[in-house]
């Protein structure tokens, strides 16, 4: 069974390690020629040559690595290289079983069906941001799609046996993304949700594409600025106020005059028979939304050493200082989004975080989806 990989990484260019190694057949013990490795969400990555073999230069601390190959189990081996300087393994990789294949091979089809559900599956995970809208997924033919509905709920999933390949020229990257997973879920009692999470490396194509460099390096700092991961890294070096942060508490609370859920369906049904809907269409909101004091790093962070965790209760509310994608349906002129927790996460100083199943994110910084992504290894 596949687990959800969590990028568990910190990208140094003073400490640096020659990872060497082989990628074999668990039962054959060949070499695998044109393996991947690479640590995800980054531009750090390699493959194999004829022999199986390979080079990688990474930092010298407790990284991930992740490997894969078509028709193989995608892997990944966490490595303690600190204090090494010179380090090598051969991977073992064990193929994959064919039901996937049979799967598609029996329920894909490419017909209007399909083509709908990708609409939504990009919608969810490139996004709609104007840099999105022109990011191409170069072989989506080979996702599939699994759709529930009925008249009180709605899912899709997507899986793909063959890892996404990914062109963003206005952000000069080809992404290979492994997806592990995607779904997206809504019913009469809750508001649509979307999660994806997978494996994703990048390989910067500025040159190879013959993109207009200065063009690309703005889009980048544009896509950044403002992201989950350039708040984590204010977070992280103290510097919230500095980035242009401002970071609230906010509390969500029942509102009171929102009817119960028997009055709800007794209205539902009164309108359903009278046709008049004007008692739904005016209900209050469900919640109430407070916002509290302004937050420094102390309000919301515990462990301020090497290991440090969000950790607060209720939500946050994260204000950035500059506008939003013009894409982004909003009467602010600035970006808002909140983030809640389930349990502490651990941040680390290259944006990433730990464990992504325990934040939930609203609004402007969810909005931006793969299409807008940058490598950890990004520097502005």
């Amino acid at each position: 069974m596949l687990r959800i990989l969590i990028f568990l990484i910190s990208i140094s260019v003073f400490s640096q390690t020659q990872f060497t190694g082989k990628i074999i057949d668990i039962k054959s013990k060949q070499p695998l020629l044109g393996a991947s490795i690479y640590i995800p969400n980054t531009s750090i990555g390699t493959s194999t040559d004829i022999d199986g073999k390979f080079v990688l230069v990474v930092p010298t601390r407790n990284i991930e690595i992740v490997v894969s190959y078509v028709g193989y189990n995608t892997i990944n081996v966490k490595l303690d290289l600190t204090e090494i300087n010179e380090f090598s393994k051969t991977i073992m990789m064990r193929e994959k079983s064919n039901q996937l294949d049979e799967v598609i091979v029996t329920k894909q089809k490419i017909d209007e069906e399909w083509r709908r559900q990708f609409k939504l599956f990009k919608y969810h995970f490139i996004g709609n941001s104007t840099v999105a809208e022109k990011v191409e997924i170069l072989n989506k033919e080979d996702i599939f799609f699994t759709e529930v509905k009925d008249s009180t709920s709605y899912s899709l999933q997507a899986q793909s046996n063959k890892p996404l390949i990914i062109i963003n020229k206005k952000l000069g990257y080809k992404l290979t993304y492994d997806l592990i997973e995607f779904s997206v879920f809504r019913s009469n009692d809750n508001p649509q949700k979307s999660v994806y999470y997978g494996y994703s490396f990048f390989e910067d194509i500025i040159e190879k594409e013959k993109l207009n460099y200065k063009k690309t390096i703005i889009n980048r700092q544009k896509a950044y600025n403002g992201s989950l991961n350039h708040f984590i890294k204010s977070v992280y070096q103290n510097k919230i106020i500095e980035n242009g942060f401002v970071v609230n508490e906010f509390i969500l609370k029942e509102n009171p005059e929102y009817p119960s859920k028997e009055r709800l369906t007794y209205l539902k049904n009164e309108a359903k028979k009278t046709g008049n809907y004007d008692s739904l269409r005016n209900l209050p909101n469900k919640f109430q939304k407070i916002i509290g004091r302004e937050y420094s790093k102390q309000n919301f962070v515990i462990g301020l050493d090497e290991k440090q965790y969000l950790s607060f209760k209720n939500s946050i509310q994260i204000k950035y200082n500059e506008e939003c994608d013009k894409n982004y349906k909003t009467k602010f002129d600035f970006q808002l989004s909140y983030i809640s927790l389930t349990e502490k996460v651990e941040i680390f100083e290259n944006g990433n975080f730990y464990n992504p199943l325990h934040m939930i994110i609203y609004d402007y910084m969810s909005w931006k989806k793969m299409g807008d992504a940058l490598p950890y290894d990004y520097e502005p």
